[in-house]
């Protein structure tokens, strides 16, 4: 049951913090579609291959802050639905061409960023 709080403690911290992103991004550059989406998920992989990595070396780390960190609070921080609503909105608008460039940024940056963590990481951690 202890996981299962955790975990959603994560969520909800993850999910508030990619709420405040998206404020301060509205903030400081307006409201510039779609790029609140792309910049947590980005960020989000980032972190996460970071975490793996760090967390697969020779560090011991508790079960339940892998949870918290990995699945819940990276899982509440990025967001795939809003990807897809991004998606769906480009093509509700027609702007094909927009909606595929998007799709591809997203998916080869954010895939890019876990391996660039796991590198980070490595190159740190020999």
């Amino acid at each position: 049951m202890k996981v299962f709080f955790l975990i959603g403690l994560g969520g909800a911290s993850g999910s508030i913090l990619r709420y405040l992103v998206y404020l301060i991004f509205t903030r400081h550059f307006g409201f510039v579609y779609p790029f609140q989406t792309l910049f947590v998920n980005i960020i989000g992989c980032l972190i996460m291959g970071l975490l793996i990595e760090f967390f697969n070396s020779k560090i011991n780390i508790n079960d339940d802050f892998r949870h918290f960190l990995l699945i819940g609070f990276l899982g509440g921080f990025t967001t795939f639905s809003a990807f897809s609503s991004d998606f769906f909105n480009f093509m509700q608008a027609g702007n094909v061409i927009d909606a595929f460039i998007y799709i591809f940024t997203s998916v080869f940056s954010s895939i890019f960023a876990f391996f660039l963590g796991i590198y980070i990481i490595k190159a740190i951690i020999v």
